[in-house]
């Protein structure tokens, strides 16, 4: 007959809480500097080192943003990746759903904290990140269109787009 001191100690698994933050341009580091402050408010135990930070379109797929990608390669089962908002992560339905495959693959959550997502609660959450994810593909379709009419119109008046001329000495 054993005593339970003479069984091992077992100690829970160390999660690692991780972080993931983009923004479209260098310009927009007030953003970053949100994101961040938003992921550390919703867990204090996220170590800031663990945070990842890109600077680059979401509309590019998830495969050309590298530290993204170099994510899931990170977790172990139980970790948690916390992003500010799903669009952060995606701005396709496709891209967010195969993110969240990588991650469920390692048996992590991805946490979306201002849009209430926790990959890790069911069904239900996929359902509605693939909703949220087809609204960011349509948000993103949209500023694009808009983005085209607007420079049509500005071509049609006359004006010159891009960069000013070098004068030639």
């Amino acid at each position: 007959r054993t005593t339970i001191f003479e069984h091992p100690i077992w100690e829970a698994p160390i999660v690692k809480r991780l972080g993931y933050v983009r923004t479209s341009t260098q310009d927009q580091t007030n953003g970053i500097q949100a994101q961040i402050d938003a992921i550390l408010r919703h867990d204090p135990q996220v170590d800031r080192r663990d945070i990842y930070v890109e600077q680059i379109s979401g509309a590019l797929s998830a495969a050309r943003r590298p530290r993204l990608t170099a994510l899931p390669e990170q977790l172990e089962p139980g970790d948690i990746i916390y992003a500010h908002k799903i669009d952060r992560v995606g701005r396709s339905t496709l891209d967010l759903l195969t993110i969240v495959e990588h991650v469920r693959a390692k048996n992590a959550k991805l946490v979306s904290i201002s849009d209430g997502i926790d990959t890790g609660s069911g069904v239900a959450a996929e359902v509605f990140l693939a909703v949220l994810g087809a609204v960011a593909s349509y948000e993103r379709a949209l500023i694009s269109e808009r983005t085209r009419n607007s420079l049509s119109v500005l071509k049609a008046r006359g004006v010159q787009l891009g960069r000013p001329r070098k004068i030639t000495p």
